[in-house]
């Protein structure tokens, strides 16, 4: 698997020049570390909703609050630790540097009452939920289910991609969410999306990115959608190294953009596709070869 850490090796043939520099390298090293501790001691990560879920816990840049005590959910902490390390390592995606708040709740009444007083609107056919107010924190509402670890590492793969990059097509959004919400060891091969992907790519059939690249709406989301939208993930993530670095390169690009919450639509997004079209010599046909080729 690719990392995508930055090598500060200088070489030259001067002694002391290459000295110096390798000393500049390590402190680079350690800049980033300290730049995102400073940006984490000005965030206020007090809980937000302390009457209603009176138990809380840091981890990071997310404030962990629920209706019961956390002492017996050290997983959950860990599992945000390991998403966050994930990310950066698959796609460097820096670690959120905003807070982000995450809501645990022991059952589906407390979860739908605290919707209707916290969030009227919001759907309440979802065992779990991502929202993002304007100029807020990025909050994940979760309810204890039997699907209650898949459905975290989702919802905060949102949260976390959304805390460094405001805007993000709602195929990759998903994509990404879906390809995370495994265990590690379960990503790349265990995924149930995996064999009927296979399966339609033996027989030639690819599902198109240029009509995933035009939704604009969580609602133009189906099964279909989510499964397709996955397979283009994993494609691009284990498909080569050039394509690994494509989404790595493109997911960058996207943070850069200015003015990115102002227009969410699909034509406000640069495509992907033309710059995987230039990427790769027959994007299709490598689609093709890779789900053929790809086995334990």
């Amino acid at each position: 698997m690719m990392e995508f850490d930055r090598d500060f090796t200088l070489q030259t043939t001067s002694h002391r020049v290459r000295r110096l520099r390798e000393l500049f390298s390590i402190l680079l090293l350690f800049l980033p570390g300290f730049v995102a501790a400073q940006q984490q001691s000005t965030l206020d990560l007090r809980p937000s909703f302390s009457k209603r879920l009176p138990h809380s816990q840091v981890c990071g840049v997310v404030v962990c609050q629920s209706d019961i005590p956390l002492s017996g959910m050290q997983t959950i902490l860990a599992e945000i630790s390991q998403l966050q390390t994930d990310l950066k390592k698959y796609l460097a995606i820096p670690k959120a540097n905003e807070k982000i708040e995450l809501c645990l709740f022991s059952n589906e009444k407390t979860y739908l009452k605290f919707l209707e007083q916290e969030f009227p609107g919001a759907p309440t056919d979802r065992r779990a939920l991502y929202v993002k107010k304007e100029g807020g924190p990025g909050i994940v509402l979760l309810q204890k289910t039997d699907d209650f670890e898949i459905d975290l590492r989702h919802e905060m793969t949102h949260a976390i991609i959304h805390a460094s990059i405001h805007a993000v097509p709602i195929w990759l959004d998903e994509g990404l969410a879906k390809y995370f919400e495994l265990k590690p060891e379960d990503r790349a091969f265990r995924n149930p999306y995996l064999s009927k992907i296979r399966f339609a790519a033996k027989f030639g059939a690819v599902p198109s990115l240029d009509r995933l690249e035009n939704l604009e709406h969580i609602g133009e989301m189906d099964v279909r959608e989510y499964r397709e939208s996955w397979a283009w993930v994993h494609y691009l993530i284990h498909g080569s190294p050039q394509t690994h670095q494509l989404l790595a390169s493109y997911l960058q690009m996207l943070a850069q953009r200015p003015n990115a919450s102002s227009d969410k639509t699909a034509k406000s997004f640069p495509k992907l596709s033309p710059y995987l079209r230039r990427t790769i010599n027959g994007p299709v046909a490598d689609y093709k070869r890779h789900y053929k080729n790809w086995a334990e």
